[in-house]
């Protein structure tokens, strides 16, 4: 995705580079139609002058210069905007295919009761903390939002975020000591996942509960 949000940024650079290049273009026109007229009010004023016919022959053709560099511009200009929305398109396309892939992996599961919950295997504490930094090293390649991990939560509202709920944040934080929780901090900043809104909630989540460990740890 990040490559696709790259090119539409290009792209737009060479529209505002193009519409600079047109109004210019379009300046210079002006200039050379007034030139025109003033040479033509000349040559009225004096039709035997041969010099003022050279400079309003020249005029004109100045004139036509100008026309044709403003016709190019615009026709790059139109090029350009066609090509940004087409990175746009890109873009979003990219950004709804990263966003489908999140959600299929938070689809909710029916509630379980409590001694039916499914174990598996625990990622919690440090353990937890380190998972998180390896998979934050590189946004680009982050399909999922690590979570910690062990019993299912049998609250109901819980249920819905799986793994990722307050219960299950709180616990895999408490285990931590203050030296640990202290040196873990930054890690669930929602700062660095601009641009992926759904990690971006799931990091104020982290953070919030990981705060609320730190207080609860005297001397942090």
């Amino acid at each position: 995705m990040d490559s696709a949000r790259v090119a539409y940024t290009t792209s737009l650079r060479a529209v505002a580079a193009n519409t600079a290049r047109l109004a210019v273009a379009q300046t210079t026109l002006q200039a050379t139609r007034d030139y025109l007229k003033t040479a033509k009010a000349d040559l009225k004023a004096d039709p035997e002058d041969a010099d003022q016919h050279v400079l309003t022959d020249n005029a004109r053709n100045a004139m036509k210069a100008a026309r044709d560099a403003a016709d190019e511009a615009q026709g790059f200009l139109d090029a350009s905007e066609i090509e940004a929305a087409k990175a746009k398109q890109v873009m979003n396309q990219a950004i709804a295919a990263r966003s489908r892939r999140v959600n299929r992996h938070d689809m909710i599961e029916p509630a379980l009761p409590a001694d039916e919950a499914p174990v598996v295997e625990s990622l919690t504490g440090e353990a937890y903390v380190n998972a998180a930094k390896a998979a934050f090293a590189d946004l680009e390649d982050l399909e999922t939002f690590p979570e910690p991990t062990g019993t299912l939560c049998s609250k109901p509202a819980c249920q819905k975020k799986g793994h990722f709920c307050p219960c299950n944040l709180k616990a895999a934080f408490s285990s931590l000591s203050a030296k640990e929780l202290k040196s873990a901090k930054g890690v669930f900043n929602p700062a660095q996942f601009a641009g992926y809104p759904d990690f971006q909630t799931k990091a104020e989540w982290g953070r919030k509960a990981f705060n609320n460990n730190r207080r609860m740890n005297r001397g942090i």
